[in-house]
């Protein structure tokens, strides 16, 4: 089997994320595409979507998306209304998915004066993709001291940042990542 690759807290552009430092290389983004590929990918092993996405990224690009105060919005162009995601990066990947994992259930009604339109809501949509496993560096969003199951080496993971980490995604992007890929299971 192929190895794998997730971009963590540490291994690159942490300099836009947690502010400008000089401890971090400008040149340090590249360098991971180079040697490790591209930040968000997705593969197809035993009929499941497997999808390694840039938690740091996402993180990126949240505090940016509240800074100009814009909800998420949907999976569509511009998230219906909500922040237009930077393209190539984690949340246009993520929309991008989920686009291609549902279709709208579309149905014709005829009547006295013929053709009355197309339902396009939320609850008609129908799965056309593999179950999806999800993994990221950075864990969703929980309550503080929530436990972390029996395989933890230790203690629980609480909410913070520091220089060049980030313990947990909020809970917008964490409800985000939900809501948009339906993930059968997530791996951190």
């Amino acid at each position: 089997m192929s190895p794998y690759y997730l971009p963590g807290n540490h291994g690159y552009r942490v300099h836009h994320i947690l502010g400008a430092s000089l401890s971090f290389s400008p040149n340090a983004t590249a360098r991971y595409k180079s040697h490790f590929g591209p930040l968000n990918h997705r593969i197809t092993i035993s009929n499941h979507s497997v999808l390694f996405i840039d938690a740091p990224g996402l993180v990126e690009e949240d505090r940016e998306r509240m800074r100009h105060g814009y909800p998420y919005g949907g999976i569509g162009e511009g998230g219906k209304g909500g922040w237009s995601a930077i393209p190539g990066g984690t949340v246009d990947f993520v929309r991008q998915f989920a686009a291609s994992k549902w279709r709208v259930s579309s149905w014709f009604r005829f009547g006295p004066i013929g053709f009355y339109g197309l339902r396009t809501h939320d609850e008609h949509l129908e799965k056309i993709d593999k179950p999806t496993v999800l993994f990221t560096h950075i864990p969703l969003s929980r309550p503080d001291g929530m436990n972390c199951g029996p395989l933890r080496e230790k203690g629980t993971i609480t909410r913070g940042a520091g220089h060049g980490y980030q313990n947990t995604l909020n809970e917008e992007a964490s409800n985000f990542l939900l809501q948009s890929l339906r993930p059968s299971i997530i791996f951190r």
